[in-house]
């Protein structure tokens, strides 16, 4: 008996350190499926804040569940610039580094094991105000986030389980002092996410930098113009909201394209603190007296403004516009009613709409109004009653926002 006893020792350490190696290996692909996921995340961040993100992201799934709204709130960011989403990219793949690492000494995987399961708990503790703010702030979540989450729980549970397997018959305890240097080595890894994903600007981009620095500081002193914000058709956020901002395009101009997706990005980011709204001015001489006969450059748009006032009759004015504005290369004649087909509005009354006498009355003011303005280019916007035109860096939206924030604070 004290023989066959003494013998199973060796098969159950075996049949332990095999445990081991199976949960180590587990525990790498979950961390590099979440680095893989974060990568792309913080990819998306700076193509979302640079204003070029004009098509839905793949975790984009719908109004409740959209990474890009989250990603372009400022809950996404541990300081401007800088994504939450950057850190947890190192993070994870060092910890799939650790997971992996051909070690031979079961004192060195006891060391691994700790710093993964500290570096893991930490990624739980630091999503939590994430995931709160998700829940009661931006109104949407975000799936890859969610997912890192739980591959963070998953990992620091296994590693609990691994630890266990490795010390049956003795102590988990292991030194401080090299658990903590696994646990700094991290920031190597960071820091080459850092490197690795965040854009490096060429020097024409630079050199738009310099530019936008200047209509930053120029807008920050233009006039304030009375404009009317307080209309409820089309527009998003409430009457309340400390910052009003109009703009005013043309569905084939391709700077409104641009502004566009820009100020919706700015939108998702500052919530209920914008109220936005956009009225038409298309530039064809079929619907604006203020444009010259002759070549009409922009044959579609008076019928496309009709349509996206008829869309908001549905409640469906934001998507039309998203819509017509990722399509807008491929434009034609009936664009505007393929469109309206295809989001699933009511067809009977969005034809009738657009031939009403009202949408056309409508349509008439909302041109009159820009002409009362003197805009002499699309698009025109207006930030609390400050003046653009074109579209604007991103980066200039941003600090005209947060500045017209600090004043209403004040």
């Amino acid at each position: 008996m004290i023989h066959h006893s003494a013998s199973s020792q060796p098969v159950n350490s075996g049949n332990s350190e095999k445990l081991v190696s199976l949960l180590l290996k587990i525990m790498g692909g979950f961390a590099a499926i979440g680095g893989v996921m974060n990568a792309y995340l913080s990819n998306r961040y700076y193509v979302l804040r640079s204003g070029e993100g004009h098509s839905p992201s793949m975790c984009s799934l719908s109004a409740n569940f959209n990474c890009d709204t989250v990603a372009q709130s400022r809950y996404a960011e541990l300081f401007p610039g800088f994504p939450i989403s950057l850190l947890a990219t190192g993070v994870l793949f060092y910890i799939a580094l650790l997971a992996f690492w051909p070690l031979a000494n079961s004192s060195q995987r006891r060391n691994n094991l700790w710093a993964m399961m500290i570096l893991a708990l930490a990624g739980v503790v630091a999503g939590i105000p994430l995931m709160h703010a998700m829940a009661t702030q931006i109104g949407s979540f975000c799936i890859f986030c969610i997912f890192t989450d739980i591959i963070c729980i998953d990992i620091a549970a296994l590693s609990w389980l691994a630890l266990r397997k490795l010390s049956e018959g003795g102590s988990m305890r292991a030194p401080l002092l090299p658990i903590g240097n696994r646990i700094l080595g991290a920031i190597v890894p960071v820091l080459v996410a850092y490197v690795a994903i965040t854009p490096t600007p060429t020097d024409f981009e630079k050199r738009q930098q310099e530019s936008a620095k200047l209509i930053y500081e120029q807008l920050k002193t233009a006039p304030i113009e009375t404009v009317d914000t307080t209309s409820t058709e089309m527009a998003w956020g409430p009457k309340e909201a400390p910052v009003h901002i109009l703009m005013m395009g043309d569905f084939q101009c391709g700077h409104c394209r641009s502004a566009f997706f820009k100020l919706k990005n700015l939108k998702n980011r500052f919530g209920d603190k914008i109220r936005w709204v956009l009225k038409e001015f298309p530039l064809s001489p079929q619907c604006n007296p203020n444009v010259p006969g002759g070549q009409d450059g922009h044959p579609h748009s008076c019928n496309l403004a009709k349509g996206a006032i008829c869309a908001e009759k549905q409640g469906k004015f934001i998507e039309y516009t998203s819509e017509v504005y990722q399509r807008q290369e491929q434009l034609t004649s009936n664009s505007y009613q393929e469109i309206a087909d295809q989001m699933g509005l009511d067809k009977n009354a969005f034809s009738q709409c657009v031939t009403a006498e009202g949408t056309l009355k409508e349509l008439a003011a909302q041109i009159d109004e820009g002409i009362s303005h003197k805009i002499q280019a699309t698009p025109t916007l207006w930030i609390n009653g400050r003046k653009s035109e074109g579209s604007l860096p991103m980066d200039v939206y941003i600090n005209i926002v947060e500045d017209e924030l600090k004043r209403v604070d004040r």
